[in-house]
């Protein structure tokens, strides 16, 4: 490789030609040929998919090299919080960007951390739903209309006892977020009385 020659590429597994994008820091004249192009040469290849780079290293004058073919596994996100909200009987569901294997009985409630109007509620249970990507949390003391919630989660160091996808995937930790409380209150005689 020299200063004539350059790397071309693909990433949808086509043989790459001098059409193809160019990887090559050393293709000075290039850059003041083709000015508007300059800020594709070395740019990261973004791999967010299993990927097959297939490069060619091409020179004036000389013979073409061999097709290197290079493939690349991608890893999968860990699941991450998608949003959480009261469900109708005071409890809160926890709602993730993967669908989640069920959580019951693997000792979970520990790394939830639940606050109601800035005051510490127990988690006494971490459950599945019929929702694929939602896991409940039963609360000992129960939500009402009208308070604030929020929750975080703290990621075991038990591997057991982690939250994850169904894919094994271990939840990440994530700090206290909103929790969306849309219970109703209802009114009596003049009087606002609860909802559940």
């Amino acid at each position: 490789l020299n200063v004539e020659s350059s790397i071309h590429y693909t990433t949808d597994n086509t043989d790459p030609t001098v059409a193809s994008p160019m990887f090559n820091w050393v293709k000075y004249k290039w850059w003041t040929q083709r000015g508007d192009d300059v800020n594709t040469i070395n740019a990261p290849i973004p791999i967010n998919e299993n990927t097959t780079i297939k490069a060619l290293v091409m020179g004036f004058g000389k013979a073409d090299s061999d097709i290197a073919t290079f493939n690349y596994t991608a890893q999968e996100a860990p699941p991450a919080l998608a949003k959480a909200e009261v469900t109708s009987l005071g409890d809160v569901s926890i709602y993730f960007s993967k669908n989640m294997a069920d959580p019951t009985g693997i000792g979970a409630e520990g790394q939830f951390a639940v606050s109601v109007n800035g005051q510490p509620v127990t988690v006494t249970g971490v459950v599945d739903t019929n929702t694929p990507d939602k896991i409940k949390l039963e609360l000992q003391t129960k939500i009402t209309a009208g308070q604030s919630v929020t929750v975080a989660y703290t990621k075991s160091d038990d591997a057991a006892k982690q939250v994850k996808s169904t894919t094994g995937l271990a939840a990440e930790s994530f700090a206290a977020q909103a929790v969306t409380n849309n219970l109703p209150v209802f009114t009596v005689g003049g009087n606002a009385v609860v909802g559940s």
